[in-house]
């Protein structure tokens, strides 16, 4: 179920109508006691936020991860979950305009929640996480901007970030080995 902009909301300030409608939802969201709330809060999961559902979230997401890792053991293959932050975990302006195009305001998720409990699954299931998260945070900072301006993807030097930190992982976990 998605919240849907039902008041007209003409272009203000040089915002398109859905950023506008993204704008109007995240009030609403904020006004009505929707954040955190999965069916409306596309970000729910990336809050510092214990509920009900979020915990049975947790499990199915848990659930589905580890039935990957069994295909994948299955077929002889190695299993490596890697975990990346959006923009809006990074930094408080990383992407402003891709952050008003999703309805995020220029504000820091310090939440290292999410990370966690996919660090924790990998150990009760004996399968490596590599956490770009501290990676991301520290390289923003001398190397930014890792995201878009415009939009939540990842610059170049971002993606190069994400390559190096998946290479380093893979390294330390010992599942690549490099010569000299």
């Amino acid at each position: 179920m998605r919240m849907a902009c039902l008041s007209p909301c003409p272009p203000i300030g040089g915002l398109s109508w859905h950023r506008c409608c993204l704008q109007f939802c995240h009030r609403r969201r904020v006004g009505s006691g929707l954040v955190g709330d999965l069916r409306y809060d596309p970000l729910a999961v990336t809050r510092d936020v214990d509920t009900e559902q979020i915990r049975r979230a947790w499990l199915l997401t848990s659930r589905y991860i580890v039935g990957i890792r069994d295909v994948a053991r299955k077929l002889g293959a190695s299993f490596v979950l890697v975990t990346y932050p959006y923009a809006h975990q990074v930094s408080a302006t990383a992407s402003p305009a891709g952050r008003l195009a999703a309805g995020i305001r220029a504000q820091l998720f310090t939440s290292e929640r999410p990370f966690e409990i996919l660090e924790a699954l990998g150990a009760q299931y004996g399968f490596p996480v590599i956490n770009l998260l501290p990676l991301f945070r520290h390289r923003e900072t001398v190397d930014g901007p890792l995201f878009r301006f415009d939009d939540i993807h990842h610059t170049a030097k971002g993606a190069d970030v994400f390559a190096e930190g998946v290479f380093i992982g893979l390294r330390e976990h010992g599942l690549i080995t490099c010569a000299g």
